[in-house]
């Protein structure tokens, strides 16, 4: 198991976690849902990175690199905080 994966799971079971304690259950299955398409590209970047055919915005005609898909969920991730903390006191 390498860090990437360790740590990606330990960051996303704290903003669940923390959600859950701050607003309940509800919430933290909003944060559950939302933490699964960067840790898809995290723990299968290389796979995610290989795929070519139809998207709802036209076609993948060429592969990503692994490293580029794991380093997007990456910043996905760790972007998370920061949205909810901005639709906080924007509400």
């Amino acid at each position: 198991m390498n860090w990437n994966r360790l740590l990606s799971g330990l960051i996303a079971v704290i903003y669940i976690a923390v959600e859950y304690a701050k607003s309940g259950s509800g919430s933290a299955c909003g944060i559950a849902i939302a933490v699964v398409f960067p840790l898809a590209c995290i723990l299968y970047g290389e796979e995610m990175g290989t795929y070519l055919g139809p998207t709802p915005r036209g076609a993948m005609t060429e592969t990503s690199p692994g490293w580029m898909v794991c380093a997007g969920g990456w910043f996905i991730l760790l972007l998370l905080p920061a949205v909810e903390i901005v639709r906080h006191f924007t509400s």
